[in-house]
C-alpha cells in the first residue's frame, strides 16, 4: 500500500484520524456517473494491507469506481484481492486487501 504521506497527498481526499498504520478518508470517485462519496477505512499492519470502502444503500460499485479506489490507495506493481460484503443497514462494503511478508522476531 502507499505510504501515509502519498495517500495525504492525494488530491480532493479528507483524511480523518490518520495514524501510523491506519486511517478514514472520505471523497468523490472521478469515475463514478453519478456524484458517488465513498468513505474508506485503511490499515496496513500484522501482515495485511486493507482497504474497505463503504457504499451507501447497496450501491454496487463499478469495475471502474473498485479500479479508481486500488489506484489511490495501492502501487501499480501491487496486485491486490478483492471482495464485496453486504452490511445489515445495506451498505455495501468492498474490501481490498494484499498480504505481505511480516519479520518475525527472534
Amino acid at each position: 500500500m502507499k505510504p501515509l504521506s502519498e495517500i495525504q497527498s492525494i488530491p480532493k481526499i479528507k483524511l480523518m484520524l490518520p495514524s501510523k498504520d491506519s486511517g478514514i478518508a472520505r471523497f468523490k470517485l472521478k469515475s463514478s456517473k453519478h456524484t458517488q462519496l465513498v468513505r474508506v477505512v485503511f490499515s496496513w499492519h500484522s501482515g495485511f494491507d486493507v482497504v474497505q470502502a463503504m457504499f451507501k444503500q447497496g450501491k454496487r460499485p463499478t469495475p471502474e469506481e473498485v479500479a479508481e479506489i486500488k489506484q489511490r490507495f495501492f502501487s501499480d506493481d501491487e496486485i491486490p484481492g478483492c471482495e464485496e460484503i453486504l452490511h445489515p443497514e445495506n451498505d455495501l462494503i468492498v474490501v481490498i486487501f494484499r498480504q505481505h511478508e511480516v519479520a518475525h522476531e527472534k
